[in-house]
Order: structure tokens, then C-alpha cells, then sequence
């Protein structure tokens, strides 16, 4: 689930994308849907879009512009089921990027700066270390960011932090977005 303003957009597995308005008198209520191709897992939303880890198929970029009629505009195809998404904007510029956790413990960083043609910019393995072994279960995934969608930064350094259920917690340094570095990680 993620809510942005008065929507809460939610990965509704086989019903794919589900817009629900938080402020509809009489309580919450569903005012708008999309089908998708696979098995939608996790969403993020940043300004007019929608980022749907849709499972098998990969990420799903959704225009939600107009909260009763969403639309698909573009899809990723990942290498094997996308789990989990956050979308980040690169400071100074235009690039947005799309972080997606697959299922074999590997972040897919997907360029989505044109929504209508996602493509994977670069892809890293979440190592299995002593430390943390969480690469085949890593299935949530965040990265703190602004009002304006900008990462946080910690000490100069942008992180991301891959949930893994039982098997701890992965930090990587995706400052380099393009390189993601993964040598940090915290064990349960």
C-alpha cells in the first residue's frame, strides 16, 4: 500500500492496481482499478504515477492522474518476479529511478524517467554473506525521500534497506545508483 494525498494505492495481487479514496464520505472506497498482467506484490506512487511490482511481469509504470481511470503506460520486464518497489528521483535532474528486489535476492535499478518506456539501467546481486543471508527472501524494500521524492541522504550517502523476513536486514548505498554497493548489512 502506498497513500499519496487523499488515495491509497494498493497491490491488490490478481485484481492488480486498486485506487481507494481515504476521504469518501460513508468511509474508504475503491473509485478506480487496472488489471495488470501478473501478480501485483507492492506499489509506490511518486507525482502521477504508479510503480507496481507486478510479479512475473515485471515493474509496471501506471498513469494515475486521474485516480478513477489508471492506466498502464509502460512495462520492465526483470528477470524473474519483481517483489518489491521504491522510486526515487535523482537530485538535479530529471532521472527517476525505480528500484525493484526480485526474487533471487537481486535489485534491479530501472530508469523510468520516460514512463511510457521503463528500462533496466542496471541490475546487483544482494550478496549471501555470513552476516546476512537474505538474498532469496529479500521481499520488502525502502528508501527514505523528501517531499520532493529526493533520497535522504546519510552523511552524504543515499541507502536503500532490503527486509528479508527472518533473515535480517540488507543497507545498500545506492548513491551511485547505477552501482549499487552492497557490502553493508545488518543481521537479525
Amino acid at each position: 500500500v502506498a497513500v499519496a494525498g487523499r488515495y491509497a494505492y494498493v497491490a491488490a495481487r490478481y485484481a492488480g492496481l486498486q485506487v481507494i479514496d481515504l476521504t469518501a464520505a460513508g468511509g474508504p472506497r475503491v473509485v478506480g482499478a487496472v488489471a495488470t498482467p501478473g501478480t501485483a506484490r507492492a506499489v509506490d506512487v511518486a507525482g502521477d504515477y504508479a510503480y507496481l511490482a507486478d510479479g512475473e511481469d515485471g515493474l509496471q509504470v501506471i498513469d494515475v492522474s486521474q485516480p478513477q481511470a489508471p492506466r498502464i503506460l509502460g512495462t520492465a520486464a526483470t528477470p524473474q518476479p519483481a517483489l518489491a518497489v521504491r522510486v526515487v528521483a535523482v537530485p538535479n535532474s530529471p532521472t527517476v529511478y525505480a528500484f525493484v528486489t526480485i526474487v533471487t535476492g537481486t535489485v534491479q535499478v530501472v530508469d523510468v524517467t520516460d514512463p511510457t518506456n521503463p528500462r533496466i539501467a542496471a541490475s546487483s546481486p544482494i550478496p549471501e554473506t555470513d552476516v546476512a543471508p537474505i538474498a532469496p527472501s529479500a521481499t520488502g524494500l525502502a528508501i527514505p525521500t523528501d517531499a520532493a521524492g529526493h533520497c535522504v541522504t546519510v552523511n552524504g550517502k543515499c541507502y536503500a534497506y532490503a527486509a528479508g523476513g527472518n533473515d535480517g536486514l540488507l543497507v545498500l548505498d545506492v548513491t551511485a545508483s547505477l552501482n549499487p554497493d552492497t557490502s553493508l548489512a545488518l543481521a537479525p
